[in-house]
């Protein structure tokens, strides 16, 4: 079963599904198989640095260890801040309702690098019509994290759309006011002398 989200907007509750979209379901998606002769399916696998010995896939994995070199279990870990303090978990968008009380003008929304689009099924309709021309913000978090992701809420008219993404930081660079040229101080090229017909 779907996971749904409610958001509240203007004092009233509205529950709705989100789906996600991607290129494989708007443009379809193909898949390199590598074959043997014999027709089998190659795997991937890797080398140790000796060269001796054969790592298939999965046979990988990532652990954390301690200064000391002792295996650390994950349940032992905590998430700090930069500054060494605790950080507070976040819980799912989907544990609790969502008030819907920011918007935010298309040039905003325009500065932020779209990571995930969503298509949103509301079932009573009038979630779209409500929200019309306006574009809303908040904190969105799939699972209970300790970082959410900026997310929005807007139509094309008809259907519903949340937008998942970061601000876009980039500094914008431009010429410093250009001056004028005194065509009294420029000076004219020297002649140096050379007759090119002598080559």
């Amino acid at each position: 079963m779907a996971r749904t989200l409610n958001f509240n907007l203007s004092g009233k509750d509205y529950e709705a599904s989100p789906e996600k979209i991607d290129r494989g379901k708007l443009y379809g998606a193909h898949e390199i198989l590598a074959l043997d002769d014999d027709g089998g399916e190659c795997k991937l696998a890797s080398m140790d640095d000796s060269g001796t010995v054969i790592i298939t896939q999965g046979a990988t994995a990532l652990a954390s260890l301690s200064e000391s070199g002792r295996w650390v279990d994950k349940g032992e870990l905590v998430a700090v801040k930069q500054d060494g303090t605790p950080a507070e978990l976040i819980p799912s968008s989907y544990s609790h309702s969502i008030p819907l009380t920011e918007t935010v003008s298309e040039e905003e929304y325009l500065n932020y690098n779209i990571a995930a689009l969503y298509s949103i099924f509301d079932e009573s309709g009038s979630l779209a019509k409500e929200i019309g021309d306006k574009i809303y913000a908040f904190d969105y978090s799939y699972l209970d994290s300790y970082e959410a992701s900026r997310a929005f809420l807007l139509t094309n008219g008809d259907d519903l759309f949340m937008a998942v993404g970061a601000p876009v930081k980039c500094e914008l660079v431009g010429l410093a006011e250009a001056a004028a040229v005194d065509a009294e101080e420029s000076e004219a090229p020297e002649d140096d002398g050379l007759d090119f017909g002598m080559f």
